[in-house]
């Protein structure tokens, strides 16, 4: 029997977007709306500035857009930038059942490539690849499994190389023999401590990592510098077998090229660890409906997984905003306090508000044995229970989380968030952006598209895009 390698590899080789169904396409069209928005905001923070700063002190320059800025680099920097930038502000895509963040490993080298490339890329062509990054990506994910999480692994850190060399690997037009090496090549660049989230500014780093890895892997088998073969099957060195022991190989490979993973990405419209946002919606319902508020709150219990418990469930002391972003007591202190939970709750002013360190403070994190049972479908749930000073206790309980299995995320939602996060770079042209990433698909030549969300030109035109009835 073929290797679980080679059907990826071969999967990767092989994809035509005409075979891949409709809502799939559209699910990963949104998601590179969403990322590329998530970028443009990115790059107006100031630990992503650092992070360019340093880079151009050392790369140099080069013809590789960056998003939301003037600044262009060599297009393995651009990648790990732009991956950097669009993980920046925790609000990047996310698939829950693989715990990673697949936008920011998978569209950088793309985005980077076009832009390299000595010949135009066509829109049908990025988007093919960005497919099977995601595909690739996410099953790889669901392979490794909860156990790279509780290992002490960046799941996105480890898994988003995988991604981002499925996609070189497609928009390259790598036979199968070379997406096999093209992803062995990713693999033993794989690798990321979930440490980071305590306050280290590499913890958005990672996933810019990973899409550099994948940049790497992609051209340098394409130049004949040979990768790791069959790294998915080997045991001892092999992926992910050196990460974790719990790990599935049949999720890399099961109805592969029939049913697609890719179509079940989410989306964030809270800028913190998805694994947060139950709490935070738990928190909302009591401030929202329940009209609790916190001078009446005695303890706050959130009975959770115990991924979630580990992951974010932490005691609370005022660090970073990364910090703050990634803390489940935090998050739901600040819901409870103010009833909303945007942007600006997560400012160095804000992270340290007496008042909502205090709050912080009276909630407990207790894992629960029968959550833990539903695996990873139900490692966002949580029970919370608001035990109030007047003697009642109010409980909320949430299977799923907004956008990842519970209450959907629409397409107006995703809009109106990529145009608050892309106008205070581009303006006025945050519509005309959105509507060419909507239309990316007929793009002749994608380098249109990375011209634009640099915001130093104007998107689009007739002669960019080909007509209906081309």
């Amino acid at each position: 029997m073929t290797g679980h390698t080679q059907q990826v590899s071969e999967f990767c080789s092989g994809l035509d977007l005409a075979d891949v169904p409709d809502h799939v396409v559209r699910r990963v069209q949104t998601a590179l709306i969403d990322s590329v928005g998530c970028g443009i905001f990115g790059s107006t923070l100031p630990w992503s500035q650092t992070l360019l700063s340093g880079v151009q002190s050392f790369a140099g320059s080069g013809r590789a857009v960056v998003l939301g800025s003037a600044a262009t680099l060599p297009p393995d920097t651009a990648a790990l930038v732009n991956g950097a930038f669009i993980h920046s502000f925790e609000f990047d895509d996310l698939q829950r059942d693989s715990f990673i963040h697949p936008g920011s490993s998978v569209v950088p080298p793309v985005l980077a490539y076009v832009d390299h490339s000595a010949t135009p890329i066509r829109g049908e062509d990025v988007l093919a690849a960005l497919v099977t990054g995601y595909e690739v990506e996410i099953r790889a994910g669901l392979c490794a499994g909860l156990g790279l999480l509780r290992q002490g692994f960046h799941n996105s850190a480890v898994v988003g190389p995988i991604g981002a060399a499925a996609a070189m690997a497609r928009v390259l037009r790598l036979p199968p023999d070379k997406a096999n090496q093209c992803l062995g090549a990713a693999a033993t660049q794989a690798g990321g401590l979930i440490s980071a989230q305590f306050g280290a500014m590499f913890k958005r780093f990672h996933p810019g990592r990973a899409a550099q890895s994948g940049f790497y892997a992609g051209l340098l088998v394409d130049a004949g510098f040979t990768g790791i073969n069959d790294v998915f099957d080997q045991s001892y060195g092999g992926y992910p077998a050196t990460m974790t022991s719990d790990y599935d190989l049949d999720e890399l490979t099961t109805g592969l090229g029939r049913e697609y993973r890719a179509g079940s990405v989410g989306f964030k419209m809270f800028p913190s660890s998805a694994s947060c946002y139950t709490t935070i919606q738990a928190c909302l319902w009591a401030h929202q409906e329940a009209g609790v508020r916190p001078g009446q709150v005695e303890a706050v219990r959130i009975h959770c997984s115990t991924a979630t418990a580990e992951h974010c469930g932490w005691p609370y002391k005022p660090d970073s905003v990364t910090t703050a972003q990634m803390n489940l007591l935090y998050c739901g202190a600040a819901a409870l306090t103010d009833g909303v939970v945007d942007n600006s709750r997560f400012t160095d002013g804000r992270i340290g508000d007496p008042a909502i360190v205090e709050l912080a403070g009276r909630f407990e994190v207790v894992t629960d044995p029968e959550i833990d049972a539903g695996g990873r479908t139900l490692r966002h749930k949580v029970r919370a229970e608001f035990v109030l000073r007047d003697g009642r206790t109010l409980t909320r309980e949430l299977d799923a989380a907004y956008g990842f299995g519970g209450e959907p995320v629409s397409d107006t939602d995703i809009r109106d968030k990529f145009l608050r996060n892309a106008a205070p770079v581009l303006g006025g042209q945050n519509e005309a952006l959105y509507q060419l990433l909507s239309d990316v698909r007929d793009l002749d030549d994608a380098r249109v598209l990375t011209a634009a969300v640099t915001g130093r030109a104007q998107p689009s035109g007739p002669s960019t895009t080909r007509q209906a009835n081309d």
